[in-house]
């Protein structure tokens, strides 16, 4: 498989050091990637190589990335996707953490708050640690900018 100029350091299995690491330091340990020019397998190459000794060694820093599709209600062409970000934190961290940096970046309103939501329809309860989610629900999930919370059921 032919390797992006990115990842040609020893830490990708190359020999340069790379340029820039795809991943933005986010408040409270997060980090996040939306570059689309990178493919997922690509994205899950940069945080192995990154991140993958403190997974390896399940330390309290080891991190979780979970795949965020943004759901805004804005309505799709034909062929158009939902925006689609990388998040990952601490496996020990609230779900409530990755919540706050989704509500000031994605909804618009100042009352506004969004929800992730299942594709059964149910939200994740922020209150669970990533770990948590992770293992329960996989690592699929979806922000909903807009959420009627008088209509809201959590998964169990």
């Amino acid at each position: 498989a032919r390797v992006p100029a990115l990842y040609s350091s020893p830490a990708y299995g190359g020999g340069a050091e790379p340029s820039m690491s795809p991943f933005t330091a986010e408040a409270g340990g997060l980090i996040t990637c939306s570059l689309a020019s990178l493919s997922e397998k690509e994205v899950y190459a940069a945080f192995q190589a990154e991140y993958g000794e403190a997974v390896s060694n399940l330390t309290d820093e080891a991190k979780i990335l979970f795949k965020v599709s943004i759901d805004d209600n804005t309505p799709l062409k034909p062929g158009q996707k939902r925006p689609l970000v990388y998040a990952g934190l601490a496996h020990t961290a609230k779900l409530s953490a990755l919540l706050d940096l989704f509500n000031k970046k994605y909804c618009k309103g100042a009352q506004q708050e969004g929800a992730f939501l299942l594709s059964s329809g149910y939200a994740i309860k922020p209150d669970k640690s990533c770990g948590g989610v992770f293992m329960q629900h996989g690592l699929e999930i979806t922000f909903h900018a807009v959420v009627d919370f008088t209509r809201l059921a959590y998964a169990a």
